[in-house]
């Protein structure tokens, strides 16, 4: 962007002018501020429903800011840009609004812009298909982060019981896994007892074990 100062005479039609400007040069302008005295505007005011009002006498700008973007060969004068702009009365009143009209200068106008040569238009929000391409994308990038969950020695009063039923040892997933370990472990003594008081009978089956 590169920054300009307009210099506007008394008499001028503000929006005009910049319009205008940005038309020959081939650029779009972004006014930032502007000072000086207007005679006579025409403002679309912030009320409900709006209202466009025209002011006559001699009013001193305070803020004006807008952009005109930038047009392309062949094309015809585009409509004036909707500036917005405050002004302050004689007596201190202040009155803002968006410009709807002219706004004529007094005793002149300085306009503070930067001028773009070109203007990527994108319509927000994205399309469905791009939006869809992303979240699966962010999923398959977040997949990998993603760790395996740890490995418990039990993950149930079952495994529980069956530790302590294979090698005594209980394995505390918590107050009730140690209270199931225990009941397989005084079953298993019942069934010690009636095994030995039973001279034919084999042995309790034991679960497999490996050892590493």
């Amino acid at each position: 962007m590169r920054p300009v100062v307009l210099e506007l005479g008394a008499g001028c039609e503000v929006a005009a002018a910049v319009a205008a400007f940005a038309r020959r040069r081939r650029v779009g302008v972004s006014v930032l501020c502007g000072r000086g005295t207007v005679a006579a505007v025409t403002l679309r005011l912030p009320t409900s429903p709006p209202a466009a009002v025209k002011l006559h006498g001699r009013f001193e700008v305070l803020s004006l800011s807008g952009t005109v973007l930038p047009s392309a060969a062949g094309e015809g004068a585009a409509p004036p840009p909707p500036f917005s702009v405050s002004l302050a009365g004689a007596g201190g009143q202040v009155i803002g609004g968006t410009l709807a009209g002219e706004m004529t200068t007094a005793d002149g106008l300085v306009v503070v812009a930067a001028t773009f040569g070109s203007a990527e238009v994108h319509r927000l929000p994205a399309d469905e298909d791009d939006e869809a391409t992303g979240s699966r994308g962010g999923e398959e990038r977040r997949h990998p982060q993603q760790q395996p969950p740890q490995t418990v020695a039990a993950t149930s009063a079952v495994d529980v019981g069956l530790l302590g039923y294979g090698g005594g040892v209980g394995v505390a997933g918590g107050a009730s896994g140690g209270q199931v370990g225990r009941h397989q472990q005084q079953q298993q003594q019942a069934e010690m007892v009636l095994w030995a008081q039973s001279p034919g009978s084999v042995g309790p089956a034991h679960p497999a074990t490996s050892r590493y």
